[in-house]
């Protein structure tokens, strides 16, 4: 209401301000909303108009800075100053070219900015550019905050994956070197093995008469031992090669692949009566020779490891997951203790007298190696007397 004097009396003129004072109302409200939101943050706001070159700097900058410069100001000098040396250029140069590309509406850049004592934190500076009809940059607003955690973070990521790289390097090394010394070791064993069996079998032949009963066992024995020696020696030397694979990866059906092992087992397959159910296995960018190895193995160990007078079954599936592919051969086998389901994966170990089953107990942990070669993982589930599922997967 405002009043004045006027002849005969006073005279007053009444505005309606409601919408003044609700425009007030949501200003206040606005203004107290961007104070918590910063506060909550920790983020330091700031709005710079670059017609008056007036700058607002939230309370923000109280915690950056160390010390009460929030406010109105009128040169950013001091944030320059504290700017790190190696970094003001970079700051500065960014700064500018945003500024004065009209195409240009956003503002990022990260640097470091000294602290008032001692060291540095490292900040993210965002900013959103207005600009007016003819391009020029006329306010900037935005906010700065302090990441040194995520950096400190990356950093000993960084220092981490450095390490983690020297010792997958050292292990590639020391593992090269184990297997080139199985591949010499079984080659140059060899020779002498054969020489042994060969002049111990003269020795049986020529000098038989001579010997008694007992004689006779030891050579017989001598002899064994020198048999078993080799298949061993042949046994490190594939499990050696098995590490080495030289041929080029390519797409194959492994539907054709199953077709060929089940070839190369079709006298076991008839001897035992065997049932080999096959599904619709998905195609597979492999090592087409070393995957024929796996099936090969996983096969054979599902006709071999069965009860007597026991007609073998198994069940070949396949399928492709996200990132790989997985299959899973399963039998109706005698089945393995749950004590056992990861030994059987290690070189040479065997659960049952070689006058049981034969075999030499290095298949499953072939198959480790060549499918660990494709990036994939092996594992069996099984329940004794009922059979077991062994499953592996290639990556993709």
């Amino acid at each position: 209401v405002d009043m004045y004097p006027s002849e005969g009396g006073l005279s007053a003129i009444i505005r309606d301000v409601s919408e003044k004072k609700e425009n007030e109302r949501k200003i206040k409200e606005f203004i107290e909303r961007f104070t918590l939101i910063s506060q909550a943050s920790n983020d330091a706001i700031w709005d710079w108009n670059l017609l008056t070159e007036e700058r607002y700097w939230g309370e923000g900058f109280n915690t950056l800075f160390e010390e009460e410069i929030s406010g109105i100001r009128y040169s950013h000098d001091l944030w320059l100053e504290r700017i790190h040396p190696e970094d003001r250029e970079l700051v500065q140069n960014t700064l500018s070219q945003v500024i004065e590309d009209p195409k240009e509406s956003f503002f990022q850049v990260e640097y470091r900015l000294m602290r008032k004592e001692k060291g540095f934190f490292y900040l993210i500076d965002r900013g959103i550019i207005k600009r007016d009809e003819h391009g020029k940059a006329i306010r900037m607003v935005g906010a700065i905050q302090n990441i040194s955690s995520r950096k400190a973070y990356e950093e000993s990521m960084k220092i981490l994956n450095k390490e983690l790289l020297e010792s997958n390097r050292e292990l590639e090394a020391i593992n090269k070197e184990l297997e080139q010394f199985a591949f010499v070791a079984s080659h140059d064993l060899q020779e002498p093995i054969r020489m042994i069996s060969s002049f111990l079998g003269l020795i049986e032949k020529k000098y038989s008469p001579l010997l008694d009963e007992t004689g006779k066992k030891y050579i017989h024995f001598a002899i064994d031992g020198a048999r078993r020696m080799r298949t061993v020696i042949l046994d490190l030397l594939e499990f050696s090669r098995a590490g080495n694979i030289s041929e080029e990866k390519k797409w194959v059906k492994t539907n054709s692949l199953v077709e060929e092992v089940l070839k190369f087992l079709a006298k076991d397959i008839q001897d035992k009566q065997a049932t080999i159910h096959v599904g619709n296995l998905p195609d597979i960018c492999c090592h087409a020779n070393a995957m024929i190895q796996v099936f090969q193995n996983l096969i054979s160990n599902g006709l071999k490891y069965q009860l007597p007078d026991h007609k073998p079954e198994i069940w070949i599936e396949g399928q492709k997951e996200p990132g790989e592919w997985k299959f899973s051969i399963r039998d109706n086998g005698i089945g393995i203790e749950e004590i056992y389901l990861e030994k059987i994966f290690v070189i040479f170990q065997r659960l049952h007298q070689k006058d049981q089953y034969s075999g030499s107990g290095i298949g499953l942990s072939i198959c480790k190696k060549i499918v660990e070669y494709h990036q994939g993982k092996i594992w069996v589930e099984s329940t004794p007397g009922k059979g077991s599922t062994f499953y592996f997967t290639i990556k993709q």
